[in-house]
């Protein structure tokens, strides 16, 4: 399986449902101190400390500068995807230095860049990327899986940090399921969460999500983003505070089963495409998504 099979397909035709048991991660916030804001209280969840297991995988992207990420745990997609990775993006994702590579500090760096670059696939794009994938090397199922970012702002700008079903070589998305851990659009203080599951009679499936509306801000510098998932819900926090709780068994018929099985883990950082504002002379280039570690934790 090449790293360019796996697809993300996302479209504006998404249907979106209600959204379940969801809470603002918060109201306001300050400061660079990667603390978000006081806010409204979420459902009753164990503090997120209470929810970490057993470390049983990660990745602290120690190492020199320039270095790729770990082979053994990591795979890079290459090129445009088709149609822009399903949602009209305009980078052409690469395995280079300039894009994709350790910082020297126990960071790795995902970083965009302007400028023509022809991808593997043959494409020109008029900017470069980086997205990496854990498939087929570490596919946890149930646990809490965690990283610890600070994201790029900007307009166009998308970075994310995602599970796809390990089966999507096989059936596809939406079939697969997704679960957005994090994503923003432009704006690194506007934080979206998202699961993705079919739904009979759309072939884009379903969308359960919550989000941070204008207003109510993540301070910038470093977060970390946080999902505990278990038989029974997916619950995502930014910073220890709930801002998706989605009991399955309250998903329509069979949606749940989707998030019965293995998911691989994903950050990419794109440029442009369904969602974000269009690129324009105030995007800041070259913009890098860092990230200090990713964590997988047994479930308790």
């Amino acid at each position: 399986m090449t790293a360019s099979t796996y697809l993300r397909r996302l479209t504006a035709g998404a249907g979106v449902l209600a959204v379940l048991t969801t809470a603002a991660c918060a109201s306001s916030a300050t400061g660079t101190s990667g603390q978000v804001g006081t806010g409204s209280s979420g459902p009753t969840r164990p503090p997120a400390a209470a929810t970490l297991g057993r470390l049983v995988w990660s990745d602290e992207f120690t190492g020199r500068v320039g270095k790729p990420p770990d082979a053994r745990y990591w795979t890079t997609a290459l090129g445009s995807g088709g149609n822009g990775w399903g949602s009209g993006q305009l980078q052409s994702y690469t395995a280079s230095p300039a894009n994709l590579g350790l910082d020297g500090n126990g960071h790795l760096q995902l970083t965009a860049r302007r400028g023509a670059v022809t991808g593997a696939d043959g494409i020109t794009q008029q900017f470069s990327s980086a997205r990496i994938s854990t498939a087929g090397r570490v596919e946890p199922k149930y646990g809490t899986v965690e990283a610890r970012l600070q994201l790029p702002s900007g307009a166009g700008l998308w970075p994310a940090f995602w599970l796809l079903g390990a089966n999507f070589p096989e059936v596809g998305w939406p079939a697969s399921g997704e679960v957005d851990i994090m994503e923003t659009h432009d704006e690194a203080h506007r934080v979206f969460s998202y699961l993705h599951y079919p739904s009979p009679g759309s072939p884009n499936g379903s969308v359960t999500g919550q989000r941070l509306l204008r207003g109510t801000a993540v301070a910038p510098g470093w977060h970390t983003y946080t999902l505990t998932w278990t038989a029974d819900a997916m619950v995502i926090r930014i910073d220890g505070k709930v801002c998706l709780d989605a009991e399955l068994r309250q998903l329509p018929a069979g949606a749940g089963a989707v998030f019965d099985k293995p998911f691989s883990i994903l950050l990419n950082l794109a440029v442009g495409g369904t969602y974000p504002a269009p690129v324009d002379a105030s995007t800041p280039f070259p913009s890098t998504l860092l990230v200090d570690y990713v964590r997988v934790y047994a479930q308790r």
